[in-house]
């Protein structure tokens, strides 16, 4: 009988481990979602600084563009403005491409009579007004914000899902394992007793 005792106290104290290794697992799994989303929350907010960045940048380049610019900004400025002078230059070489190539013709119409003239058109040619270019638009950064906040909920919720059954997983092989400890161990008992008597 002492070596049955022995064994199940060995199937015990592996049950009580590999529980304890799968408490420890599925602790580790929710601190890493825990950290995820707390990543993702300092992205977010850096989006936020960013954002307040750019807000700021924007401002002091539209009051101080045209006047007497701070030391400290020229060069800023000077950059911002030849960027945006070679953006419409590779527009404009883009629109040219599509109507060259592509046969497309690109229209727009003219702020003063109407007439629809061609987007590389420097003036209108029924009233000869001076065509301004539309500016693009850029999406609004509120929507851009809530697409990055579902995404990352999204992720979140889809690493605390794995988790979970990940979690799931090795609870059932645990439970496996004590129900094959059980087995084997019920199995040499009754070997053992025909031969005990």
């Amino acid at each position: 009988m002492a070596f049955f005792d022995k064994l199940k106290d060995m199937a015990k104290t592996a049950a009580v481990k590999t529980e304890s290794m799968a408490e420890t697992a599925a602790e580790q799994t929710k601190a890493r979602v825990a950290i995820k989303k707390l990543e993702f929350a300092i992205v977010d907010k850096k989006r936020v600084i960013d954002k307040e960045y750019f807000n700021i940048g924007e401002y002091v380049y539209k009051n101080f563009s045209g006047e007497e610019v701070p030391n400290a900004i020229k060069e800023n400025i000077a950059n911002i403005v030849a960027a945006q002078q070679a953006i419409d230059k590779l527009n404009a070489e883009i629109q040219q491409i599509k109507v060259d190539k592509l046969g497309a013709v690109a229209t727009i119409r003219c702020q003063s009579c109407g007439t629809e003239v061609a987007l590389a058109a420097k003036f209108c040619n029924e009233c000869g007004a001076l065509i301004v270019k539309p500016e693009p638009k850029a999406e609004p950064a509120e929507e851009t914000e809530d697409i990055i906040e579902d995404a990352v909920e999204d992720i979140a919720e889809a690493v605390e899902d794995a988790a979970e059954e990940k979690i799931e997983a090795v609870e059932e092989a645990i439970e496996e394992k004590i129900e094959a400890v059980e087995d084997a161990i019920e199995e040499i008992a009754k070997e053992e007793k025909p031969a005990e008597k």
